[in-house]
């Protein structure tokens, strides 16, 4: 039994992954009624987990419509326990040991703001060696990337990087309990099963890795100086069309032998002509100065959610406080961006529909 899993067994680091699986959920009747009785239900946990009779429970299913509609599954909370008591005791350091800095997502100290400035500084450094902003970028992404993973792909990679034995032997289980969501059809067809669901923290650093000797052959084969990944979202830059196709070949072939394949949206551009990614328009200028946009569809929405707000506002089931606190949260958002013509125009709709100026400072 490698150390690892055993401390990841102790009862003290059960009750510590109880406290942080439980942070901002305590409003939910399941979480609650874990907690309560935490000390007793994590001894029957561990008992298990150490004879081996621990079984993953079924998911909870439901859907979120932004950005876009998905299908979520969620872990129990006694799932979720375990899980995180594995990430704490050896899982993410080793699912994140070696990824290249420009991979951003889901991990300590970084995220989308990492990965928006990430991008500005590199569209900086490619004005100071250039001195112009012509050139060429790309935008890649991964088709339906979590339904479409092979399990056989995600295993290889918890094989290549999951060091203990039997941390290795669980996080494979978590990969077996992910069912094939695709129709009887299509099984016959491709039979090789897919699917990683989306809504466990195990998902996110599973597919994190899947893509990283894509990352290391970019930066170190193809010379790749200017590079960003964001789960499934690819950019690169290069002053040379030619040399950029030839990635984006790489890329393709080394992704359909991985039994993926890169969205029809994904396209090579001028540079100078704006580079859309995180919901945002990275522009470089003719100055080198880099303007970041937020996406005009981001503001439609916006939109349409304060009008909904109005609507519950008038009904009597919120009240202006929770409007003034949506409103507050959004334009924090925005102001990372250029944004402030975009949030005196919201402003003015805002005191249009409800009567009164926002009480966020330009």
């Amino acid at each position: 039994m490698g150390q690892q899993f055993k401390n990841a067994c102790l009862l003290s680091e059960l009750m510590k992954a109880t406290r942080q699986c439980a942070k901002n959920v305590r409003w939910k009747a399941s979480v609650v009624a874990y907690e309560d009785k935490a000390l007793l239900k994590n001894y029957v946990l561990a008992k298990e987990i150490r004879k081996g009779s621990y079984e993953i429970s079924s998911y909870i299913q439901f859907h979120v419509h932004e950005p876009k509609e998905r299908l979520i599954h969620a872990a129990r909370i006694r799932d979720r326990v375990w899980q995180r008591s594995m990430r704490n005791n050896g899982v993410y350091d080793d699912m994140t040991r070696g990824l290249l800095y420009e991979n951003a997502a889901c991990q300590v100290g970084k995220g989308t703001d990492f990965s928006v400035e990430n991008m500005k500084k590199q569209l900086r450094r490619y004005y100071r060696r250039y001195n112009t902003n012509k050139g060429w970028a790309a935008h890649l992404d991964i088709r339906r990337y979590f339904p479409s993973t092979p399990h056989i792909v995600a295993k290889e990679t918890l094989r290549q990087r999951i060091r203990d034995p039997d941390l290795l032997r669980h996080t494979e289980a978590i990969v077996d309990s992910f069912k094939d969501a695709r129709t009887t059809e299509a099984i016959a067809q491709d039979p090789v099963r897919r699917g990683i669901y989306l809504g466990s923290e195990m998902s996110q650093l599973i597919q994190l890795g899947n893509p990283d000797r894509l990352d290391h052959y970019m930066k170190e084969r193809m010379h790749i100086r200017y590079y960003d990944r964001y789960m499934d979202d690819f950019i690169l830059i290069d002053n040379s069309k030619g040399h950029l196709m030839e990635c984006v070949e790489y890329i393709e072939t080394a992704l359909h032998g991985m039994g993926l394949a890169l969205n029809k949206k994904s396209s090579v551009f001028p540079l100078e002509s704006g580079i859309k990614y995180l919901k945002r328009r990275f522009i470089l200028t003719k100055t080198g100065k880099v303007i970041v946009l937020a996406d005009r569809k981001e503001v439609a929405k916006e939109r349409k959610k304060l009008r909904k707000l109005k609507g519950l506002l008038d009904k009597g089931r919120l009240t202006m406080a929770d409007v003034q606190a949506h409103y507050e949260a959004w334009t924090a958002n925005k102001k990372k961006a250029n944004t402030r013509g975009l949030r005196k125009q919201m402003n003015r709709y805002y005191y249009g529909l409800f009567g009164e100026k926002p009480t966020v400072t330009l």
